[in-house]
C-alpha cells in the first residue's frame, strides 16, 4: 500500500491527527521470510512524516518494526532507524525482542520503545511473564516498554499495574478492540465498543501509562 496507494496511507494517517492522535505509527509493520521489505518500510516512514510535517497539528512519527524484520534484515536497520523513533511491537519472544532492541540501539535512534503481546493469561507466547520481561529487556537501554495487541483490552490492566510497580521506564498500551470477525457484509468488525474502549484508555492513564 505505501508503494501503491501512498494517497490512502497519508490519509488514513491525516484522520487520526483529527481524531486527535499526537503519534503517527508508520504502516511499516510486517514481514515476509524471503522477500525483503526494506524499501517498503522506508517509504511507510516517508508517509507518516510527510503527513506530520504538512499538517497544522502537532505529532511526532513512530516507525513501527517487527523482531523479525530487524533480526533478518538487519543490515537496512541503520539507515532506517537512525534519529528516529522506533517501537519494536507485538514481541512474542522475549529472547528476540532483547536481540532486536539490541540491533536498533546499536544503531541510534531518537527514542526505543519496546512492546510485547501478552495473551489472557498474562504471558507472550513463548512463555515468558511479565517478571520475566521486566528482568530481561533491563539488559538494553530503551525509553518505553508496554503491552499491544491481544483479545481483550482490560486484559491490559493488570499487565500495566505490575509493570508500572517494577520499573520506571514510561509505558505504553496499544490493545486491540477485541479479536475482529468476517461479518456478512464483508466487513471486519471488532466487539468491543467505543465507549468501553475509552473506559478502558481511562483506566490506563489512571494507572499513570504514559502512551495509549
Amino acid at each position: 500500500a505505501n508503494r501503491l496507494y501512498p494517497e490512502k496511507v497519508s490519509e488514513i494517517h491525516e484522520r487520526y491527527l483529527q481524531s486527535g492522535a499526537r503519534i503517527l505509527t508508520a504502516n511499516t509493520f510486517g514481514y515476509c521470510d524471503g522477500d525483503p521489505i526494506a524499501e517498503y518500510v522506508r517509504e511507510g516512514a516517508f508517509l507518516a512524516e510527510q503527513t506530520a510535517h504538512f499538517s497544522h497539528l502537532p505529532a511526532c512519527v513512530w516507525l513501527s518494526l517487527t523482531t523479525s524484520f530487524i533480526r533478518n534484515e538487519r543490515e537496512a536497520i541503520p539507515s532506517l532507524v537512525r534519529h528516529r523513533a522506533v517501537v519494536i511491537e507485538t514481541c512474542t519472544s522475549l529472547a528476540h525482542a532483547v536481540e532486536a532492541a539490541e540491533i536498533v540501539r546499536a544503531a541510534e535512534p531518537a527514542f526505543l520503545a519496546v512492546s510485547f503481546h501478552f495473551k489472557s493469561d498474562s504471558v507472550i507466547p513463548d512463555g515468558s511473564d511479565v517478571d520475566d520481561v521486566l528482568r530481561d529487556i533491563a539488559t538494553v537501554e530503551i525509553d518505553a516498554l508496554g503491552a499491544n495487541c491481544g483479545d481483550n483490552p482490560e486484559k491490559f490492566i493488570g499487565v500495566m499495574a505490575r509493570m508500572r510497580l517494577a520499573t520506571d521506564l514510561p509505558l505504553l498500551v496499544q490493545p486491540s478492540a477485541g479479536i475482529p470477525k468476517s461479518s456478512a457484509v464483508e466487513r471486519w468488525q471488532y466487539p468491543v465498543q467505543p465507549s468501553r474502549f475509552a473506559g478502558v484508555a481511562k483506566t490506563f492513564l489512571a494507572l499513570g501509562v504514559r502512551f495509549v
